[in-house]
Parts: structure tokens; C-alpha cells; sequence
């Protein structure tokens, strides 16, 4: 069994977070990797659980509602700011929120109750709590099923050209969300 570790890759520079302040460790407990997959593709419906969930998030803290639209691959992701929460437990991995600089400021906006005119601070800590919720509205889905999920805190990344990459065997399911300010994708990455 591999250690909890997620690689990000920003530019040509990489960042290293390693979740040994979760566990150090996935811990399945007394599933199989292969049990636990399987359990999670036959109880839960994913894509439909971070909608779900991340729909809950926004109708109850910033009062709006979002529509749920199709992922068209990797370079259809267009973000200027990505806030990650790392995943140990019954599961490794990361969920992200990746947000053009319009959609995060308009997201902090409601979520403040103030303009906002930049990526600050104040964005990059609004979109790492929102990622926090949806993560954690994730995280009583996996209790249902009797997988039990950690949550690291967030980690928030800004930027004009960057790419987040996770473990080369991890799933990754990109559900991408519409709101009046524009698209923004919540990804959940784990093995």
C-alpha cells in the first residue's frame, strides 16, 4: 500500500503536500481496495454526490443556485485559482475547486457579503472553506457507506498557468458547475 501523497504541479515548479497530518497512511480498514471501489461505484454515485453536495454548499451560503454541465477533458478547466482538500481514511486523494478569477471572486463575494476587486487573501480563504464544505458534505456521504474519510485543511493555489495533477493510479471525476458569473469545476482525485 502506497503512502497518503499527492503531487501538484504549478508551472514548471512542483509543490509537494504530503498528508501525514491525516494519517500518514490510507487505512481501508476492512475493505480491499478493490472492495471499497466497489462499494463506493455500487452505493454512490459520485459525480451526482459532489453535485449534490456542492449545490447544498452554495444554495445555503451564497444563495444561489448552480446548474450542472458536462466535462469536455482536462484542457477545458480554465482556472485562475484552485483550492484543494486532501482526503486520508478510507480513501487518499484530493478534492479541488478550480475557479476562473470571475466566478472566485463573485463566490467570495456572496460569501462575504462584499466586492471583491482581486484574488486576495479573503478569495483564496472563501474558496478554500467552500472546498472544505463540499468536501465535508463528501465525507457523510463515504460515512453512509461505512467508509470512513479524514479531511486535511485547504490549500489554496493562484495563478495564470498552472495544472493540478494528482497520483498517476488515482480516479478522477471533474464535475463542472454553471453559475451567472461562469463555469467552475469541483474534482475529486483518489485511490
Amino acid at each position: 500500500m502506497r503512502s497518503g501523497r499527492i503531487y501538484y504541479r504549478v508551472a514548471a515548479a512542483k509543490i509537494t503536500d504530503v498528508h501525514n497530518s491525516i494519517s500518514g497512511k490510507c487505512r481501508f480498514g476492512v475493505f480491499t481496495i478493490e472492495q471499497r471501489n466497489r462499494v463506493m461505484a455500487d452505493v454512490l454515485d459520485l459525480e451526482n454526490e459532489i453535485f449534490k453536495g456542492t449545490q447544498d454548499v452554495f444554495s445555503t451560503m451564497i444563495s444561489v443556485e448552480l446548474e450542472r454541465e458536462t466535462f469536455n477533458g482536462q484542457n477545458a478547466i480554465q482556472s485562475n485559482l484552485t483550492s484543494m482538500i486532501g482526503l486520508g481514511g478510507g480513501i487518499c486523494g484530493a478534492l479541488a475547486i478550480h475557479c476562473p478569477a470571475a466566478v472566485a471572486k463573485a463566490i467570495t463575494a456572496g460569501f462575504i457579503g462584499m466586492e471583491v476587486e482581486e484574488l486576495d487573501e479573503d478569495v483564496k480563504d472563501a474558496i478554500g472553506e467552500i472546498a472544505n464544505m463540499v468536501a465535508g458534505n463528501l465525507k457523510v456521504s463515504y460515512a453512509a457507506t461505512g467508509v470512513n474519510v479524514e479531511l486535511a485543511i485547504p490549500t489554496s493555489i493562484v495563478g495564470d498557468k498552472f495544472r493540478v495533477s494528482g497520483m498517476a493510479e488515482a480516479k478522477r471525476i471533474v464535475v463542472p458547475m454553471k453559475m451567472a458569473e461562469g463555469l467552475f469545476w469541483v474534482e475529486l482525485m483518489y485511490v
